[in-house]
């Protein structure tokens, strides 16, 4: 994966705390030499806890 993608996941998710609490969990991930796949996981998990948010903000 290359940084412009992550980059890019970053631009999705809603809210610029959000934002910056998944920068720091990716780059306190590759400070220690996880796998991309650790990364993803923290995103995914983080993404279900927004999810109803996300669908009461744009219905």
């Amino acid at each position: 994966m290359s940084n412009t993608f992550l980059f890019l996941l970053l631009r999705l998710v809603i809210g610029k705390q959000f934002r910056l609490l998944l920068l720091l969990h990716l780059r306190a991930a590759f400070a220690k030499n996880w796998d991309v796949q650790d990364s993803m996981k923290i995103f995914n998990q983080k993404e279900t806890i927004l999810r109803p948010f996300r669908k009461s903000k744009f219905n």
